[in-house]
């Protein structure tokens, strides 16, 4: 419990929005970062009509505003203040409890998501350090999000079994029909959803370590991987991407496929970028279609990694490794700095288990997303992401292929559900 403590003293700059103490066993809290939503109690609802797990559930709503929002922002978060509180009277479950929080004064330069985020895993630290239960599962979700009926059950009994994992990415999908949002948002989430698992399932294919999603409305982690990784960081968007790379390079993280999280497509701009950004550019029509990476780029990495090994077992040394990879990881890594990392690397590893993780530290997702992005601009191009797709499932030897956008991302989320692809963060 040092540790929560520790934490608590050292990165937490809010006090104790809760008062009331938690229930013994609390197990599950889940953060629901809120800003100018209309639609929170939908995902609440979603919430309580799950089937319960053994021990209790918290959900703590950081309902939150800028010191630079308009006034009419904050007359809407104490309006959905108060639709919660009609909600939550109505939930007489005795092992679930919601606690919407309202904090209406954020620093500008510093408020949105990110920061939302990381008040209500914070304030999930202090309510495990109440209960002493630094295991207890602080598990992110979002404010247009919808969860299956076996979500609490499934991250309870996941976690459970599992006693030695620090997190999880949690299987999702976005509804891909319907009447909530015009068609032209349906055409698009298809092709971004796709984007995000033929990403994926590329770095799969070419035996990377850290394929995972990171989604920030489909995630969990225990509270002490939590506090050992400095928490949440207070990113306006992207900061689900960068906490959960920390996570998955330094702890047990693991797919949970056996529940389903249902993001919203919604368009929007609130974050920099990811879905409803992208959602948005289609409905301007400033986009038309998705590219994404060429898989020729992917299979390059994957020579690149077939060679690394050599450099251990002292086959070649690092400079006659580096004249071996393709023209592309030659240019982005330059051969003066790759053969200086190699040495480094080698001069702190006792075994080849040893080398072979700290090399993928050094080339970690953020430093192939970079490759990929060099390589675009000097030797591939990117390609519409249904041909991308395509391309990819014919390399692996698929021989029918899924003709339609629609059916490839059903084949590709199929593939995210089979245990048989599924990672480990362990290398």
């Amino acid at each position: 419990m040092e540790a929560l403590e520790t934490y608590l003293k050292r990165r937490v700059s809010f006090p104790a929005l809760i008062d009331r103490p938690p229930r013994s066993h609390l197990t599950n809290v889940v953060v629901i970062p809120c800003h100018d939503e209309t639609r929170v109690t939908d995902t609440l609802s979603s919430l309580s009509a799950c089937s319960l797990p053994h021990n209790p559930v918290e959900v703590i709503i950081v309902i939150n505003a800028s010191e630079k929002d308009p006034p009419e922002v904050i007359a809407r978060n104490r309006h959905t203040l108060q639709e919660i509180a009609n909600l939550t009277r109505e939930v007489h479950h005795d092992k679930i409890r919601f606690f919407p929080v309202i904090i209406s004064d954020l620093p500008a330069k510093k408020a949105g998501v990110g920061l939302a985020r990381k008040i209500g895993m914070d304030e999930a630290v202090r309510r495990f350090l109440w209960t002493h239960n630094r295991n207890g599962i602080i598990t992110s979700l979002d404010a247009d999000t919808l969860v299956d009926r076996n979500y609490l059950k499934a991250l309870e009994e996941f976690f459970m079994h599992k006693p030695e994992l620090s997190g999880v990415s949690i299987y999702f999908e976005h509804p891909l029909d319907g009447y909530v949002f015009p068609r032209e948002v349906y055409r698009a989430i298809i092709r971004y959803e796709l984007h995000l698992r033929y990403f994926v399932n590329a770095l799969r294919f070419i035996g990377y370590p850290y394929a995972f999603h990171t989604v920030g409305s489909a995630f969990a982690v225990r509270a002490d991987a939590y506090v050992k990784q400095g928490g949440m960081n207070s990113r306006q968007g992207g900061e689900d991407f960068y906490f959960l790379q920390k996570m998955i390079k330094s702890g047990y993280v693991a797919d949970l496929t056996e529940t389903k999280v249902i993001p919203s497509p919604r368009p929007g701009t609130k974050v920099p970028f990811g879905t409803g950004p992208e959602i948005q550019k289609f409905l301007t029509g400033e986009k038309k279609e998705i590219l994404t990476y060429a898989p020729e780029a992917f299979l390059e990495l994957a020579r690149f990694f077939s060679l690394i090994p050599r450099v251990y077992t002292g086959k070649k040394n690092a400079g006659e490794v580096f004249e071996q990879l393709p023209d592309s990881l030659r240019k982005f890594l330059g051969k003066e700095h790759f053969v200086l990392k190699m040495q480094e690397i080698i001069g702190n590893v006792a075994s080849e288990k040893t080398f072979r993780k700290r090399f993928y530290h050094w080339f970690d997702t953020f430093r192939v997303i970079k490759y990929l992005n060099d390589s675009h601009k000097h030797f591939f191009n990117k390609k519409p992401v249904a041909a991308a797709a395509r391309e990819l499932l014919i390399k692996e030897g698929v021989s029918s292929l899924p003709e339609s956008t629609g059916e490839l991302l059903v084949y590709f989320r199929e593939l995210d559900k089979d245990p048989g692809r599924n990672n480990l963060s362990i290398i």
